[in-house]
């Protein structure tokens, strides 16, 4: 159920604004946080330098690659991200 209720903030918000393109104004929004808004920005707005490093996946993959540092791929880190998922 509250993700149910996550969504319709976040859809009662976009119906409100609909010109918004700042995400980072979802924050306030009880059950949106940082991982929601960043993953929207790397799909929904393809931005290329969003690296998802608190998600599970990612952070797996990185554990298991340990030669590189994700700040040396900026302003590239989708695809990081996008890579580091291909390697699950």
């Amino acid at each position: 159920q509250s993700r149910k209720d996550a969504l319709n903030r976040l859809s009662a918000y976009c119906h409100q604004h609909p010109d918004n393109q700042e995400l980072d104004n979802w924050l306030p929004l009880k059950g949106i946080g940082p991982w929601t808004v960043n993953y929207a920005k790397l799909r929904g707005q393809s931005q290329p330098d969003i690296l998802l490093n608190g998600d599970l996946g990612v952070k797996k993959a990185q554990a298991a690659v340990r030669s590189f540092e994700p700040k040396n791929c900026a302003p590239f880190r989708s695809y990081l991200t996008f890579q580091l998922w291909q390697q699950l």
